[in-house]
């Protein structure tokens, strides 16, 4: 499988998230291995999900990056739809999706605008993309999430996890401060969990170890539903 990837002249330096996505796969040695890793590094995720969605139901992962957790969800029987603004990312994605012969809907479109009905989707979800905005633009993103979806689930790196995977524009704050943020939103926390995952270090670590080198961070997870919702 050849994933597109945009050309770049400095190598050690990534461009875009389709760089990134396109290096991580390369590093963990290829789709099945990628799928296969990340099938036990997303499994908390997963379990969140199955929870509070019926499998069969429709769910979306807003800011799908490469899309495996939603290949992945979708091959648990799922009605997944994937959706990114950056045109790059999803080329990967679909690529991903058609390589393990998924059924996974796409949509290019902005988190802070969404195309949906209200109640159109069970749940929406998302694992490593709150992070990277501002307070203000989080709590917009939620509602619009929890305009088209019962409950919104998702999970953060905390302040605590530190890896050279990282993009370096991640938010990593305590639970105090996403809990003050969601406050100014339309939810409501019903739920708080963490987990540990599996970081690959990056850097030069990478092209000696093919990725298998890794190191424990921690990951909060946070299921919002309406503030009119009934638990």
């Amino acid at each position: 499988m050849i994933l597109p990837k945009q050309k770049r002249e400095n190598k050690n330096k990534l461009t875009s998230w389709s760089d990134y996505y396109s290096d991580r796969i390369d590093c963990f040695g290829g789709p099945d291995e990628y799928l296969k890793q990340k099938r036990v590094a997303s499994n908390f995720l997963f379990r969140y999900v199955r929870k509070h969605a019926p499998i069969g139901s429709k769910i979306v992962e807003a800011g799908c990056g490469s899309s495996i957790n939603s290949v992945i969800l979708n091959r648990q029987g799922y009605e997944v739809t994937a959706i990114d603004n950056d045109p790059g990312i999803l080329e990967i994605a679909k690529s991903l999706n058609r390589y393990f012969s998924g059924r996974v809907n796409y949509a290019n479109v902005s988190l802070f605008d969404l195309p949906y009905k209200n109640d159109y989707f069970e749940l929406a979800f998302s694992h490593g993309v709150l992070e990277h905005f501002e307070p203000a633009q989080i709590a917009q993103m939620i509602n619009e999430c929890l305009r088209v979806a019962k409950r919104c689930v998702f999970s953060v790196p905390t302040f605590f996890c530190r890896s050279s995977t990282l993009r370096g524009d991640e938010n990593l704050w305590t639970y105090s401060k996403w809990r003050e943020i969601i406050k100014h939103t339309n939810g409501h926390l019903e739920e708080v969990g963490s987990s540990f995952i599996r970081l690959p270090f990056g850097g030069f670590l990478d092209s000696i170890f093919n990725g298998s080198l890794y190191h424990i961070s921690p990951i909060l997870v946070m299921i919002i539903s309406r503030k009119n919702e009934k638990r």
